[in-house]
Formats: C-alpha cells, structure tokens, sequence
C-alpha cells in the first residue's frame, strides 16, 4: 500500500512538472525581466549602497517621444518618485525566470 502510494506521488509530481513545463515554455512572453538598468543598479549598489539611480546621467527625452519613452521622459525601465529614480523592474534572482 505505501509503494502504491509513493508511485501515485511521484506520477502526480511528474504530471505537474510536465505540465508546468509545457505551459512556460508555451507562453507568449519572451521577456521576464528587462536587463538594461538591472547592472546599473547592482553598480549603485556597489558604488552608493542605494538603489536609486539618480547618480547616473539617464537620458530624459520628451513625453512620449519615442516608443517606451513614458510621461515622465524617462524609459520604462525607471520608476520616477519625486525627484529620485528607481528601476521599475525587481531586484534579483528569482526561480523559474
């Protein structure tokens, strides 16, 4: 009875993971997470102890202007609050990405 037991778990799991797999790889979406200000962060991290990316000259255009460029001017990639940047992305690793 456990043997039978311990078979149905693992068919389960593998069923699961199958289908877990199938559907990531599936998916529409190429892009989980955006790398063009994810090194300047680790560098302001390292440089500052911050993550706010005020201290590099992040090209503003006007709103609107290009595609990706946002209301505030900046890149979609940063997060604006006040007078401080941020990048709008998370911060590290994070499985199954």
């Amino acid at each position: 009875m456990r043997i039978i037991n311990l078979i149905l778990q693992e068919r389960a799991a593998l069923l699961l993971f199958s289908f877990c797999a199938i559907f990531y790889s599936s998916a529409p979406v190429i892009q989980k997470s955006d790398s063009n200000y994810s090194m300047m962060v680790s560098q302001s991290l390292i440089d500052y102890g911050t993550i706010r990316l005020d201290g590099y000259n992040i090209e503003r255009s006007k709103s609107f202007s290009k595609p990706g460029i946002l209301k505030s001017g900046y890149p979609y990639q940063i997060e604006v609050s006040g007078e401080k940047l941020f990048y709008y992305f998370h911060h590290g690793f994070l499985p199954m990405l």
